[in-house]
């Protein structure tokens, strides 16, 4: 009867360790999938954040740009404020001709405005009749 006894016995252990085992890696499993969960949902908000701080850095990078553009033009207008046209006359014109330089720097940097064309004819006709009117300070001096 003993011998019976380990027959069924040993079995019924090694089914019962055998449970215990699946029921201990499916808990196991669960445990994994719910870290492996919550570690792509952390990703995919850290990807979001990485996106949003690149257009930022990308958005700040195109105001500093054109903000750069307009520096020159902003120091050729203070030289101009700064001179007497009456005593310095050639100076004036000196930085006339600068200015205008940097203001179609200013616009050749912004490629998507399509008045360039249009505001560089205007400033033509401007430049022959500022020349114009320094020829007359010439003749009246």
């Amino acid at each position: 009867m003993n011998l019976e006894l380990d027959t069924l016995v040993i079995p019924a252990v090694s089914v019962m360790v055998m449970l215990f085992g699946i029921c201990l890696t499916s808990w196991q499993a669960n445990k994994a999938n719910k870290i492996a969960e919550k570690a792509d949902h952390r990703s995919e908000l850290a990807e979001q954040r990485a996106l949003r701080a690149n257009e930022r850095s990308e958005n700040a990078e195109r105001r500093a740009e054109k903000s750069a553009l307009w520096s020159p033009i902003q120091s050729v207008l203070q030289k101009l404020a700064l001179l007497d046209p009456a005593k310095e006359s050639a100076q004036v014109i000196e930085h006339f001709q600068e200015l205008r330089i940097e203001e179609i720097e200013l616009i050749d940097g912004f490629p998507e405005w399509n008045g360039f064309g249009d505001w560089l004819s205007s400033e033509h006709g401007l430049g022959d009749l500022l020349a114009r009117e320094h020829e007359s300070w010439r003749v009246v001096a």
